[in-house]
């Protein structure tokens, strides 16, 4: 069951204008925490591969974190 985080009635409101799935952005501390992740575990020679396994990400978006790509 997800977790309500909504404030009264903004959820009803939400509704009345938006239906299906709803993106929510992440705090952007944990962004950068993830960011770190990757570049300490490439500078300490771990393989893409497995960064990515670790971190839940693809190897793909690993490469574009350490080449500089935020995107």
């Amino acid at each position: 069951m997800p977790k309500t985080f909504c404030r009264p009635n903004s959820c009803v409101l939400s509704q009345e204008y938006f239906t299906g799935l709803q993106w929510v952005s992440s705090d952007t501390c944990f962004y950068y925490e993830h960011l770190r992740l990757v570049l300490a575990l490439k500078d300490q020679g771990i393989s893409t591969r497995e960064i990515a396994r670790l971190s839940g990400i693809t190897p793909r978006r690993v490469r574009q974190i350490v080449a500089g790509t935020s995107g």
